[in-house]
């Protein structure tokens, strides 16, 4: 019975870990870091998967475990999304940036739009904004545009006049 439960309880328990208790991983810059919950959800996750319906003898296990991927990775676009939005409006403060970066996207099967990063300082030291969306490409390199970030992790910030 024990050996039947072990891999959900895993599974369950790397996906509390990430959004609950360990949150702030989505908005770190290390390297390793950011590439870690990719890792976990989007490998770990279907190998436990796969040897937890291996124990369970069911069939078909390798495509449940990789369809899992198909469910995983909006959820974890949609939770994390949530959990920075709640983040800011519970502990969210105001200040200025400055664009330092534009940059021209354009995908293979869709219109060009500008992208953009803000630098900003808080509690004595530089932040920069994720890229955000320029969709009427008005702000330019130098332009002062309100940030408001998380005071727990500035990481973990917008930019208004984008939003």
């Amino acid at each position: 019975m024990l050996k039947k439960i072990l891999f959900p309880v895993l599974i369950l328990t790397i996906i509390y870990l990430i959004f609950v208790e360990y949150k702030d991983i989505f908005y770190v810059k290390s390297v390793f870091f950011r590439w870690l919950p990719l890792f976990l959800i989007f490998i770990l996750i279907p190998i436990l998967i796969n040897l937890s319906l291996k124990q369970l003898e069911v069939n078909n296990r390798v495509f449940y475990s990789f369809s899992s991927i198909l469910i995983l990775d909006p959820l974890t676009g949609f939770i994390a999304g949530k959990i920075a939005d709640k983040d800011i409006d519970l502990d969210g403060k105001m200040t200025k940036g400055i664009v330092i970066h534009k940059e021209w996207v354009k995908p293979k099967s869709q219109s060009g739009y500008w992208n953009l990063s803000c630098k900003f300082m808080t509690q004595n030291k530089v932040y920069i904004t994720f890229r955000h969306t320029d969709r009427k490409n008005i702000y330019q390199i130098g332009d002062s545009l309100s940030i408001k970030y998380s005071e727990s992790n500035p990481e973990n910030s917008t930019i208004l006049e984008l939003k």
